[in-house]
């Protein structure tokens, strides 16, 4: 019988992997340490599972006075969040019991923060040095007094100002993507919401809303359109081009998500900014969060949608129409017609600004009819909503 004295030494467990020097004492049954050539194996278990977390075998060692000393290699720090044990093997014999391993005393004091969510983060704080956990990112923040931000991240932060979140040296980044993705020196948003974005980076903010989780997150909404049975899908959208060019139709505060009702669509030259700087039109419905994707997307002078893949889009949307809206030359608003029908689409349907081709298919601001809103999509004919989102 073996017995077997054991020494951990460890760097903090603040990246993974990370290595243990481990050393110990062979005696055997009478007390007495062992000597020579033995081959040593050891293996890490779960003690609530059993699992085997690790595992090495160190071949033939020299055993002197029965001591030894090796490197536990490779180990994950999320392996000791739960209680773990030791198995030591000489000369292929398990001595028992395995012999748990447990953390170094480090404070004398210690506590857990409390926890809350991007509600509890959106409506800001009031004592300094306060510690918060987000359980809905996984995020550790700390309170300056007005504000959560995220504890390590030595950057420019982001606050919510009371109607949206923006750097709090007064700059904004250009796109959802870009704050998700932010330059160096400033802070990564992690939180969806309302952000106020300078795609053209002239210094004047439009707020957008952000989906900072799907798929990584950066998505900028550029449009939403609720099935209602009437129309109009809403006032504004029967303008002249310079005024669909500057000004929203609806507003993006409200939204919370596919089933948001409403009606909302970005100004088209922000719109625009913001698509010169992504690849990605994403076409969100009720049931599928990512409907259809237009790859390589662009826009030109005439807000026309391009993309690699449209295609995809009209079998997908416009049910294999080649006239679908993603063919159309350009935006069509009152006073500038990029239809390619025989008689003008416009106003044929209340002048209401959309992508025209020939009259026909998809078209969110036709909200009294079915077969236009949704029912030429192949994937999802009956959603009542649809989201459009670009990275």
């Amino acid at each position: 019988m073996i017995a077997v004295v054991l020494l951990l030494l460890g760097q903090t467990a603040a990246a993974a992997p990370f290595n243990l020097s481990h050393s110990g004492r062979a005696v055997d049954t009478t007390g007495v340490p062992i000597h020579g050539s033995h081959s040593l194996e050891l293996e890490l278990f779960d003690v609530t599972t059993g699992q085997s977390r690790w595992d090495h075998n160190y071949g033939t060692m020299d055993f002197d006075g029965g001591y030894y000393a090796v490197d536990l290699a490779g180990l994950q720090t999320a392996w000791f969040g739960r209680d773990v044990e030791l198995e030591v093997s000489i000369d292929g014999i398990a001595l028992t019991p395995r012999s748990p391993l447990a953390s170094v005393p480090h404070a004398l004091v210690a506590s857990a923060a409390p926890t809350g969510t991007t509600t509890d983060i959106d409506a800001g704080c009031t004592s300094p040095g306060q510690l918060l956990y987000n359980t809905d990112d996984d995020s550790l923040r700390v309170c300056n007094g007005t504000s959560w931000f995220i504890v390590g991240q030595d950057a420019t932060g982001i606050a919510f100002n009371g109607t949206a979140n923006q750097y709090v040296d007064g700059t904004y980044a250009a796109t959802c993507l870009a704050y998700r993705n932010p330059a160096p020196g400033y802070a990564a948003a992690v939180d969806s919401g309302q952000y106020n974005i300078d795609p053209d980076g002239d210094g004047t903010p439009t707020q957008a809303y952000c989906d900072m989780t799907y798929l990584g997150g950066g998505w900028t909404l550029v449009l939403h359109a609720t099935y209602t049975g009437s129309l109009p899908a809403a006032p504004g959208l029967n303008v002249n081009l310079a005024t669909r060019r500057s000004t929203d139709v609806g507003s993006p505060a409200g939204y919370s998500g596919i089933n948001t009702a409403g009606f909302y669509w970005m100004a088209m030259d922000p719109f625009k900014g913001v698509a010169d700087q992504g690849t990605e039109l994403r076409f969100e419905s009720d049931s599928f969060p990512s409907h259809s994707v237009l790859e390589d997307f662009s826009m030109n002078s005439a807000f026309s949608l391009d993309g690699s893949n449209e295609s995809t889009i009209r079998t997908e949307l416009c049910n294999g129409a080649a006239n679908c809206f993603i063919d159309a030359q350009g935006l069509s608003t009152v006073g500038n017609r990029q239809d390619n029908h025989s008689q003008e689409c416009l106003p044929s349907y209340q002048s209401q600004s959309w992508w025209y081709d020939n009259c026909f298919n998809y078209n969110v601001t036709w909200t009294s009819d079915r077969g236009h809103f949704s029912g030429s999509s192949n994937i999802d004919p009956n959603t009542n909503h649809w989201s459009w989102w670009v990275r």
